[in-house]
């Protein structure tokens, strides 16, 4: 298997060759055919998580280690446990791969609901995000049990990845939301990037209309603006709280705010823009503390909320919509996987309008020897 792997923390990425894993249980080999690129990624990369007010989350696990957890590709061999029959509706078919694992022990109280997402016991069989060589930005993965991998048929090839973790954050905070008596229009999108462009998407679908959204960079006000979203500039932030107020219909403000980014103007910003009984969604990692009166919380009945993803069963349900809405993909960008540092350095740089998906392109020799 080749692998673009973290050597040293904040360091551009290099190549490594490893032989491939031996099957165990109901392991799945998979091999992966794309990958998308996530801010956390960078987070990851870097080696720590902000967590604002000068604090940092240093990242547990030590390189080397792959990067990646969004992953599209085909299932190429699996474990002696899986029948022959379960293996013949598997091996050779195209996947995404839900990475979010928990214990997956039934007495779990997390994953023996089915959120596995939330359990953060020691014992995860999560194996992405700096658990091993095996991850987004590796040939193959190893999937603990055929019952991660996500049928995406029907999805553009490529997009599949995405959906499993930046789209399934977007589902996820908007089903949050619960209900928007004025449809999308009575959300506010804060950051458009991958996560905050795949929201207004999905906004559209699950709401009807465009949701309103807010960004400092004018390119991407402007996407947003052509498909018929109401775009504010946050720069003068008494301004665009104002201008959103007034759009809002009686200066009311809206129903939702999802804050993509998670500074401290734009938490903020969400608590100002929602009106008496509104929910802020809070999704960004960017680092912002919350500081605010709860007694004007509980006066204004607001609530504030944190999601950072959803469950298996909420990405087949994002599937499923994406298939009967027909939901345009967000704008995205293909590259090659030997990309891959300078795809992290621009996604650093917010240089990328979308999303931005990694192509694995090894040669065919690597590949011919990597799945021997």
């Amino acid at each position: 298997m080749e692998c673009m792997a973290v050597v040293e923390f904040g360091e551009p990425l290099e190549r490594l060759s490893r032989p491939l894993p031996q099957l165990t249980g109901r392991q799945v080999l998979f091999e992966n055919t794309h990958s998308g690129v996530c801010h956390s990624d960078a987070h990851i990369h870097d080696g720590y998580f902000n967590l604002g007010g000068g604090q940092k989350m240093p990242h547990p696990f030590p390189p080397p280690f792959s990067l990646g957890h969004e992953m599209e590709g085909v299932a190429i061999r699996v474990g002696p446990d899986v029948p022959a029959s379960e293996a013949a509706t598997i091996v050779g078919k195209r996947f995404a791969v839900f990475p979010w694992l928990g214990c997956e022990q039934p007495t779990c109280v997390h994953c023996g609901a089915g959120n596995g997402h939330n359990c953060l016991s020691r014992e995860s069989v999560r194996f992405v995000d700096g658990r091993s060589l095996l991850g987004g930005y590796s040939s193959h993965v190893v999937v603990p049990d055929p019952k991660f991998l996500v049928n995406v048929d029907g999805i553009d090839k490529g997009l599949g990845c995405i959906y499993m973790c930046a789209g399934l954050t977007a589902f996820a905070a908007l089903k949050k939301v619960g209900a928007a008596p004025h449809g999308a229009s009575d959300i506010l999108v804060i950051g458009l990037g991958g996560v905050g462009m795949q929201a207004v998407f999905l906004a559209n679908a699950m709401f009807g209309g465009w949701p309103m959204v807010m960004d400092l960079d004018e390119e991407k006000r402007n996407v947003a603006a052509k498909l018929g979203c109401q775009a504010f500039d946050p720069r003068d932030a008494k301004t665009a709280l104002r201008a959103v107020r007034k759009a809002s219909g009686k200066k009311r403000g809206v129903q939702a705010c999802i804050d993509f980014v998670g500074a401290d103007p734009t938490i903020k910003m969400g608590i100002d823009a929602v009106r008496t009984g509104g929910k802020v969604v809070a999704v960004g990692l960017f680092g912002a503390k919350l500081d605010t009166s709860l007694s004007m919380l509980i006066m204004g009945q607001k609530a504030v909320v944190g999601s950072l993803t959803g469950n298996l069963e909420e990405a087949k349900e994002l599937v499923a919509l994406l298939r009967s809405k027909q939901v345009k993909a967000p704008p995205t960008e293909f590259r090659p996987i030997t990309q891959a540092n300078q795809a992290l350095e621009d996604l650093k740089k917010g240089a990328i309008a979308g999303r931005c998906i990694l192509q694995h392109t090894w040669s065919p020799a690597e590949k011919s020897a990597a799945s021997l």
